[in-house]
């Protein structure tokens, strides 16, 4: 009877655990949706930069933080200060599907 009463309410927790997490999921899809500026200043804002500077051939430049903050710059149609910058710290391995993102 333990058992049976611990794994109905084992079942019960997960069904309500992945409700709330498809929920949440569906909150986060509605609000870039409606407000796409807000991938701009998010974890893509790097993915961009890096493809940008290796589309434009320059691998050498991926992590120079002077280039990173102008593309940047660029993207968001503001200067930005050196602290705004938000530099690319990934291997450069994901670099040319980056690239091919980006262009």
């Amino acid at each position: 009877m333990l058992k049976y009463v611990s794994s109905r309410l084992l079942w019960l927790f997960f069904i309500i655990a992945l409700a709330f997490q498809v929920t949440w999921y569906g909150i986060l899809w509605v609000g870039i949706l409606t407000q796409p500026y807000l991938l701009k200043t998010a974890d893509f804002s790097i993915i961009y930069t890096a493809g940008r500077i290796a589309a434009s051939g320059h691998y050498d430049l991926i992590y120079d933080l002077e280039t990173q903050r102008q593309i940047q710059a660029e993207l968001l149609g503001k200067p930005l200060r050196a602290t705004e910058l938000l530099p690319f710290n990934h291997p450069p391995l994901l670099v040319p599907i980056q690239a091919c993102l980006s262009k």
